[in-house]
């Protein structure tokens, strides 16, 4: 999952979900920024597959 989603680190271009599941319950995150996260990860499911 893009990383720059949810932080910006450039030194990782990736994360796993549940990295990205653990970042986007934290109670900073925007609940736009939920929705934009989950809308890509539910994409990325149907076109690539389960991980």
């Amino acid at each position: 999952m893009s990383a720059h989603l949810v932080c910006d680190e450039t030194d990782r271009a990736a994360w796993p979900v549940d990295l990205i599941r653990t970042q986007l319950a934290r109670p900073s995150t925007w609940p736009e920024l939920r929705e934009q996260t989950w809308r890509e990860v539910l994409q990325r499911a149907r076109t690539l597959g389960a991980p």
